[in-house]
């Protein structure tokens, strides 16, 4: 009896200590788990969408490429999808699934024997605490604590194709085998090929890089870097994607036009060998949108057939790899007659060199060349990107929402935005506040004023200025309407000196062109710097009635709850109701806009500016 109570007593010994331990590691585990409640709070990072005026998607800001999918949402299938591989008990456990665990216990068993990895019986809920909570190690003490439906990068669906396809497949058999889907369905969907969707087609239709680069600067501006790359803001633009469309063709052909009558200035590049060529093209780094020009290699060159046999880069997949057919095409001599010599740095009053007569006159073997198709298969035309650069604005008037804006004839090879960030010349452009100026100190647009020869001491051993006509000729007394729309330099000239030029410089202030003018008569005439944001928003103003106007890119930025962060217009509209929104007439808004010139000013340039395009220097328009 005695050892018996010996026994005893050392069992109950040792399972009050085994009950301290459990109790003890318990308490551990459980003091470093991290609050439950994080999972109620939860705000994984979501990326930011900017939309245009018309709600067509036009960019994404993120770190991470995630949205919110309620699950209302996602297809039967997908779910089942999911339940099968990962959690077929999902809606007949607690969130432990006790079963599974004992049937993991024993397969572990096993696999410690035979040196492979542990499986893990989570559940889709343990999965997610763990992904939210705890770290992804795979170790004894995080199992205690409570994985990823398979790690998406070990079966990416270009780089792992083989990997994908097979997961796929398997993922198609637990469906099968927990009858979600029929024998039939199972054999038909492993038999199809892996297809995964592109991107929003919308973010294709257009480029509209330097818009919504200017838009991220904004929005990064106001709510930081976290906000924009992970809050999930909704930015509404003020983009109109068919404007945008016609910007960016009318840019692009116009700054094309100009260069290709400025002569052809040689290939882009040169090959020593045609070994290989097509991977020699594969190397050359290009601007990415050009598209659907093409750059190629000239490979033969016939004068007899009048044409040359040319190479072309192979296209890039989706994988982000080149394809391995090769293309050929011809090039005739009717694709290349506009590609005549260019001028010479010595000789720059010549346009161009002699007509093209025969394709060699242009072409030789090896030249590295852009290309683009014509409508008869396989024939292509000489392309030259150009070496002059320009930009468009359009915006409206009445509000300064900038509907169109393209900043450069190509994003990939320059980010530099010259309709905000390059400060030019404005030229005659700037004349029409000079005439302004005039106007409000008692000219009219009858008023003469001399035409003849201007000059003027400039003092300090600089010489005399003696500034021109354009046409280098004198027209004697002419009205203010008919020195508009001539573009008349003197006249320009002697307004200003008559008016004086500290009040076309406060004119320049008011304007929002330059508000640091130097007071000199040069300026007049445009010899100040300005963006071509601001010289368009001043032109807005003298169409506007003479009302301030800011150039804006956003008319509202909303939380990824639907709540408004930002609202551009703030002024209040009390009948805006939405019960008789129908039957309601248009409200009547207050404008509190500044007046920077009177109305009647503003219709008398505008009235002048008109003739300058009926009969003017601008008639061509």
């Amino acid at each position: 009896m005695k050892f018996l109570g010996n026994i005893a007593g050392i069992a109950v010994t040792l399972g009050t200590i085994a009950l301290f331990v459990l109790v003890l590691v318990l308490w551990r585990l459980n003091s470093g788990l991290p609050n439950y409640e994080h999972l109620a709070n939860y705000t994984p990072p979501v990326m930011s969408r900017a939309h245009a005026g018309n709600g067509l998607l036009i960019a994404e800001y993120a770190q991470e490429r995630r949205i919110f999918v309620p699950i209302d949402t996602a297809p039967d299938h997908l779910i089942n999808a999911f339940l099968a591989a990962e959690d077929k008990n999902f809606y007949d456990h607690s969130g432990i699934d006790f079963v599974g665990i004992l049937r993991a216990v024993v397969a572990n068993m096993v696999n410690v024997v035979t040196g492979r990895r542990l499986e893990g019986a989570s559940t889709i809920t343990q999965q997610v605490a763990k992904n939210f909570l705890l770290s992804s190690d795979v170790t004894f003490e995080r199992k205690l604590k409570a994985a990823l439906p398979k790690a998406p990068n070990n079966y990416h669906p270009f780089r792992k194709r083989a990997r994908a396809i097979a997961r796929r497949n398997w993922v198609i058999g637990r469906m099968r085998d927990n009858g979600y889907i029929t024998d039939g369905q199972a054999r038909n969907s492993a038999a199809q090929e892996l297809v995964v969707a592109d991107r929003p087609a919308s973010l294709r239709r257009f480029a509209a890089e330097y818009f919504v680069e200017e838009v991220r600067r904004e929005v990064y501006g106001l709510y930081g870097e976290k906000q924009l790359y992970g809050g999930g803001l909704s930015i509404r633009t003020t983009l109109n994607t068919d404007f945008q469309k016609l910007a960016l063709k009318s840019l692009r052909e116009g700054l094309q036009n100009y260069d290709r009558r400025r002569g052809y200035r040689g290939p882009v590049g040169e090959m020593e060998t045609l070994e290989a060529w097509w991977e020699q093209l594969t190397k050359i780094a290009i601007p990415t949108d050009l598209a659907p020009w093409r750059l190629s290699v000239v490979l033969s060159v016939d004068d007899e057939q009048q044409e040359a046999s040319i190479g072309l880069r192979p296209r890039m997949t989706r994988a982000r790899r080149f394809e391995e057919s090769v293309e050929l095409g011809v090039v005739a001599l009717k694709g290349l007659k506009w590609a005549r010599e260019a001028p010479s740095p010595e000789n720059t009053h010549k346009i161009k060199g002699p007509k093209i007569r025969k394709v060699s006159d242009v072409l030789k073997v090896g030249d590295v060349v852009w290309v683009n198709a014509l409508s008869n298969e396989g024939q292509y035309e000489l392309k030259q990107a150009p070496e002059v650069n320009g930009a468009m604005v359009a915006l409206n008037p009445h509000t300064g929402r900038v509907q169109a804006m393209v900043g450069g004839y190509s994003f990939s090879a320059s980010e530099f935005n010259r309709a905000t960030q390059a400060s030019r010349q404005p030229g005659s452009a700037f004349k029409p506040f000079v005439y302004a100026a005039a106007l409000d100190s008692g000219f009219t647009p009858a008023s003469l004023v001399l035409d003849a020869p201007f000059v003027m001491d400039q003092g300090k051993d600089q010489g005399l200025w003696k500034p021109e006509n354009y046409a280098r000729r004198f027209y004697g007394l002419s009205t203010l309407r008919l020195g508009m729309e001539k573009s008349r330099n003197l006249m320009t000239i002697r307004m200003a000196q008559e008016v004086g030029m500290a009040k076309i410089t406060d004119y320049a202030a008011r304007f929002n062109i330059n508000t640091n003018m130097p007071k000199v008569l040069a300026m007049s005439l445009g010899a100040g710097e300005t963006t071509l944001m601001r010289l368009t928003s001043a032109y807005a103003m003298l169409v506007n009635g003479g009302k301030r106007i800011e150039p804006r890119f956003i008319d509202r930025v909303q939380d990824r709850y639907g709540e408004n962060l930002f609202k551009y217009d703030q002024r209040a509209c009390i009948a805006c109701s939405d019960e008789v929104y129908q039957q309601q007439t248009a409200p009547d808004l207050p404008d509190d806009r500044e007046q920077v010139l009177s109305p009647q000013t503003a219709y008398q340039v505008v009235s002048m500016l008109e003739g300058v395009v009926k009969r003017g220097t601008g008639r061509r328009i």
